[in-house]
């Protein structure tokens, strides 16, 4: 169901990304008991993403609960919520507002991100060479 909340326990690698495909909202889990999972996957199929209070661990999870999605969307693209009654609250606000322009967003955050880390990594790979290449 395009309008339905996407969130599974643990499955198959793989198997979430393309869930993820079908919906326009996931929730994350782990961060209302200790530490939120990645919310990569979600993000990166351009869901809007709840999680618990809990996501000091993930650094993409705070980013991009803090990036603006206006005009497109009140959101941000991690949408914070600290108890289960919030996120139903939330959840359904969204759902009148969150659209194909606030998801295009999501994705196009994704691959500016996707290909800074690219560039990190090349960097990185020349240094190795460099200082392999200089013994």
């Amino acid at each position: 169901d395009d309008d339905g909340l996407i969130g599974f326990g643990a499955l198959a690698l793989g198997i979430l990304a393309e869930l993820y495909q079908k919906g326009r909202f996931a929730f994350v889990g782990g961060s209302f008991k200790k530490n939120v999972h990645s919310v990569m996957e979600p993000l990166a199929a351009g869901c809007l993403t709840f999680v618990g209070p809990k996501i000091g661990n993930n650094r993409e999870a705070v980013e991009f609960s803090k990036l603006s999605l206006l005009p497109a969307c009140e959101f941000a693209p991690v949408v914070i919520c600290e108890t289960s009654a919030q996120l139903n609250e939330v959840l359904n606000q969204a759902a009148s507002t969150f659209n194909q322009s606030a998801s295009d967003m999501i994705r196009h955050e994704i691959q500016i991100r996707s290909n800074q880390s690219q560039k990190v990594a090349a960097w990185i790979d020349a240094q190795i060479t460099n200082q392999s290449s200089t013994r």
